[in-house]
């Protein structure tokens, strides 16, 4: 289970790491490549075209993106559960 939530958790290495604009953006991209949670892909999508285009971060795009990383890799829930219901899935009712 320590890798279940790997995309959360190197998101919030990147956000809180030092480094140039281009690092960062290459640690995004790889994320942003590689996970199925459509909202983590969409937040990401918005900083890395921000970066690229040589912009400056919006502070609350990246507190936004921190806090849901957070929220997730604090759950008791794993990946794929989260990504279920993301998708309408409702756990069996007991």
């Amino acid at each position: 289970m320590a890798n279940d939530k790997k995309d959360y958790q190197a998101v919030l290495v990147a956000l809180g790491g030092t480094g140039t604009a281009t690092s960062l953006v290459n640690k995004l991209v790889k994320v942003e490549v590689a996970t199925e949670d459509p909202k983590l892909k969409k937040a990401l999508g918005v900083l890395i075209s921000r970066l690229k285009a040589g912009a400056s971060l919006r502070l609350d795009d990246v507190k936004a993106v921190k806090k849901y990383c957070e929220i997730q890799t604090s759950s008791a829930k794993p990946q794929w559960q989260i990504l279920a219901e993301q998708h309408g899935w409702m756990p069996p009712k007991a």
